[in-house]
């Protein structure tokens, strides 16, 4: 251990608690666990210290993946895949994504004494579903919508609106604001003369895109 890094040393001190309390830990993305903790001098990672831990069920944890990066996880490391139990949930239909959302909007309400409006909701799904597609698509808007009213009672302002919404998303993806809105027309000069600061030698490219 005395070799280890800061947060190898941090992740085995989370183990021993664990291990105490009979905590259940939350890992989020197991396959990301793959490459969390590398660097160019260490190719340790959190899965390989998790792992054993695991298998032998001195400490239980649950993580989530979609099937694409399972896939990939039980490819790249088949005997940490093993250490799981595999769940399989099928995604929500359409229809009962809204009314979950909706539901989370009023405890957060309550919660942050903000008011989240209809369409701050609905604002959420379409640029968590047409921005951040990847992970499962409810987890991340609801994930969003938590941190934009937490942000949003922070601030200390009543509402939380679609505009709201768009703003706090556009600071946390670096996504114009104008490239979100619908109601806001881009100016193709000003269009044309960003790309051209940054794609050097492809006029045509540029105007297409400008097109």
């Amino acid at each position: 251990e005395g070799a280890f890094g800061e947060w190898q040393q941090q992740l085995l001190d989370v183990l021993r608690e664990a291990r105490a309390t009979r905590a259940v830990l939350h890992l989020g993305a197991v396959a990301d666990l793959l490459d969390a903790g590398r660097s160019a001098q260490r190719d340790d990672n959190v899965a390989q210290l998790i792992g054993p831990a695991l298998a032998s069920r001195e400490v239980y944890a649950v993580g989530e993946a979609p099937p694409e990066a399972w896939a990939e996880l039980e490819r790249k490391s088949p005997g940490f895949a093993r250490s799981f139990a595999v769940l399989r949930v099928e995604a929500p239909p359409r229809e009962a994504l809204s009314k979950i959302a909706l539901a989370l909007a009023d405890e957060l309400s309550a919660r942050h004494e903000v008011k989240i409006t209809r369409d701050a909701v609905d604002a959420c799904m379409s640029l968590s579903r047409r921005f951040w597609p990847y992970g499962a698509a409810l987890g991340t808007a609801l994930s969003f919508l938590r941190r934009a009213a937490a942000q949003r009672a922070h601030a200390r302002a009543p509402t939380r609106s679609a505009g709201a919404v768009v703003e706090r998303f556009a600071a946390e993806s670096g996504i114009p604001e104008a490239l979100l809105r619908d109601d806001l027309a881009l100016d193709p000069a000003a269009v044309r003369a960003a790309l051209r600061e940054r794609v050097v030698g492809q006029d045509h490219a540029v105007e297409r895109v400008v097109e």
